[in-house]
């Protein structure tokens, strides 16, 4: 699943995936992109954009089982 989403006025780029499907993705050195990773529950997600976006990763939650 992919979405892009608006934190204030930066753009961030979100990918979730099932955590056994994570290949650890990295940037090339010198990228102007900053990619961050959450695990939540059985699944991981990555933000990529030009600005910290761990704000952004803290929103998404799991729903109630």
């Amino acid at each position: 699943v992919a979405a892009l989403v608006r934190d204030g006025d930066e753009a961030v780029a979100v990918f979730v995936l099932p955590r056994r499907d994570d290949v650890a993705p990295h940037l090339p050195p010198g990228s102007p992109w900053l990619l961050e990773r959450r695990e939540l529950g059985d699944c991981v997600l990555y933000a990529v954009s030009q600005a910290p976006a761990s704000r952004v990763l803290a929103q998404f939650t799991l729903p109630d089982q």
